[in-house]
C-alpha cells in the first residue's frame, strides 16, 4: 500500500474506531425546505432537473443546485468529466447525465447495486472513500469537476480532498458536500470520526488564501502543509449552506 498518506491518517484519526457501514435505509432530512434568496431564483435549469429526478440536492431538500450552477454554467455545453463519490439511488447521475448531456459522468460507491445505473454518458464504479489505494486510482480520470457526497465522515470528507484536488484540470471545481456533519447534532455522531471537521479543514483553507500564508494555527503541521498546498492551487473557496466549493486555479 502507498505510505504517502500514512501521516494524514494518523493525525486524522481518533483513537476510538469508527467503522463505516453502507446504509440503505430511508434518510433524515431537514424539517422544511431551505429556500434560496433573491439572487439565485434565476438560475435555476439545474434545480429543475434536479427536481425532475428527486434528487436530493434540490430545492426539495438541501437547495444545492442554483448555487452550483453559478458555478458550473460554464462547463455546460463543453466535454467534460465529472466525478461525483456516492451514488445512493443515482439520481444526481441522472440529473448530471442531462445537464452534461455531452460529458463523461463517473459515479463511485461501495454498493455493488449501484452498477445498474451504468448506461449513456454514466459510468459507475466500485470504489472506497476511506482507501488511499482506491482514491490513487480515481486520479487518472483528470476531473473537470468533482462532488463528494459519499459517507460524510469528516476523515473521509479531508482524505479525498486532499488526494483528489491536484488532480483537477485548472479552472475546475471541487464541491464538498454535508459539511454541516460538523455541526449541532451531526457534530456527536458517528461522522466526527477525525481531530478536524471536513468544514474546518475548508475553513482552513480560505484563511491560508485570504491571508496570503500568513496566519495564526495551532493545527498538526501535516494537515496544515495539506490545506497550504490546496490553498495556493485556489482561486476561490466559497460556503453555502451543507457545502463547500473550491475553484482550482
Amino acid at each position: 500500500m502507498d505510505d504517502t498518506y500514512t501521516e494524514l491518517l494518523n493525525i486524522l484519526t481518533k483513537e476510538r474506531d469508527v467503522v463505516f457501514e453502507n446504509k440503505t435505509g430511508p434518510m433524515q432530512w431537514y424539517a422544511g425546505r431551505t429556500l434560496d434568496g433573491e439572487f439565485f431564483l434565476n438560475i435555476n435549469t439545474l434545480n429543475e432537473i434536479g427536481k425532475k429526478y428527486d434528487c436530493d440536492k434540490s430545492d426539495r431538500y438541501h437547495s444545492y443546485l442554483r448555487k452550483y450552477e453559478f458555478f458550473l454554467s460554464k462547463f455546460k455545453n463543453e466535454h467534460i468529466t465529472l466525478l461525483e463519490l456516492g451514488v445512493l439511488n443515482g439520481s444526481s447521475l441522472k440529473m448530471w447525465s442531462e445537464f452534461f448531456s455531452g460529458s463523461r459522468i463517473i459515479g463511485t460507491d461501495i454498493n455493488k447495486e449501484c452498477l445498474k445505473h451504468n448506461g449513456g454518458n454514466i459510468e459507475v464504479l466500485i470504489s472506497d472513500i476511506s482507501s488511499v489505494k482506491d482514491l490513487t486510482e480515481l486520479k487518472a480520470f483528470n476531473p473537470h469537476v468533482i462532488i463528494e457526497d459519499a459517507t460524510h465522515f469528516w476523515s473521509h470528507q479531508i482524505l479525498a480532498l486532499v488526494i483528489l484536488f491536484d488532480s483537477i484540470k485548472e479552472g475546475g471545481i471541487y464541491i464538498m458536500e454535508d459539511s454541516d456533519t460538523a455541526f449541532g447534532d451531526y457534530k456527536n455522531m458517528e461522522y466526527g470520526d477525525a481531530i478536524i471537521s471536513g468544514h474546518s479543514f475548508c475553513s482552513l483553507i480560505s484563511e491560508i488564501l485570504s491571508g496570503n500564508n500568513e496566519i495564526d494555527n495551532s493545527i498538526p503541521e501535516v494537515l496544515y502543509s495539506y490545506a497550504k498546498e490546496i490553498a495556493n492551487k485556489s482561486d476561490m473557496v466559497a460556503f453555502i449552506k451543507g457545502s463547500v466549493i473550491i475553484v482550482k486555479k
